[in-house]
């Protein structure tokens, strides 16, 4: 699970949050789709619209498995804090995250993940905050641990170590971390793959790019970290400016 950064909510969600009357209470007066006409003065948004926002912000990845998702009813308007029991955060949004559709789409395999398995269930990592994101350990055979009792609890409640993920991730790793005859390669590859991957989309790229730092050595491990941390920077660094170009869309806020 990598950290999701949230931008500024947009402009024509928060208009037609003020200006529905009456006012809305349920997700469900948010409706699916557009709108095929508009009442004048009516400021129409939809579940569609916000996903498309989502979707981009999380670059195509579901905010819990870091799956890559489609830009469609394959992937599901999550409530981090779950809406039956905090219902005025239902339409916070800094509480909406996109996740995947959980498995429920595939007949052979009945392993649920993700919000479909968590559904109203409160955990504590939360894929926007950096906050026990750092707790979490991957390995080169598709698993993910954690020493921190809270976290592992979470893993399970999103079952981030049933079988589809799992060997999902594993498929991936085995093809960077061993050769042919199954043996490890040498640091030095691991490095260039790591570099490689930087500007290359990798579905599970946190968890690669940790996979792979933990098996090179200090002199190559010293550099990739560097290098990463200069380009999170400037991903922060673009994020900010991204926000103080839409520093206008702070003076619609939700009443």
């Amino acid at each position: 699970m990598k950290q999701i950064l949230k931008s500024t909510p947009p402009k024509e969600f928060i208009l037609w949050y003020n200006n529905r009357i009456p006012p809305p209470t349920i997700w469900d007066h948010l409706n699916s789709s557009d709108k095929k006409t508009l009442d004048r003065g009516d400021f129409d948004y939809s579940k569609n619209k916000l996903r498309s926002y989502l979707f981009k912000e999380q670059k195509a990845i579901c905010a819990y498995c870091n799956q890559r998702i489609e830009n469609d009813y394959t992937s599901k308007i999550e409530h981090f804090l779950p809406k039956k029991i905090y219902i005025k955060e239902t339409f916070n949004y800094y509480n909406l995250i996109l996740s995947c559709d959980g498995n429920s789409k595939r007949k052979s395999d009945k392993k649920y993940h993700c919000d479909n398995l968590k559904g109203d269930t409160e955990i504590k990592i939360n894929p926007t905050k950096r906050e026990y994101l750092n707790e979490l350990v991957y390995d080169e055979f598709g698993n993910i641990f954690s020493n921190n009792q809270t976290c592992e609890s979470d893993i399970i409640t999103l079952g981030l170590n049933c079988p589809t993920l799992v060997n999902r991730r594993k498929q991936i790793f085995e093809g960077i971390v061993f050769d042919l005859d199954g043996n490890y390669y040498k640091s030095y590859y691991y490095r260039f793959v790591l570099i490689k991957s930087i500007v290359k989309p990798i579905e599970f790229k946190d968890q690669t790019q940790y996979v792979l730092l933990n098996l090179m050595n200090d002199f190559d491990r010293t550099i990739c970290i560097g290098l990463l941390k200069v380009v999170n920077i400037l991903h922060r660094f673009s994020q900010i400016i991204s926000i103080f170009r839409n520093a206008k869309y702070y003076k619609y806020k939700m009443k």
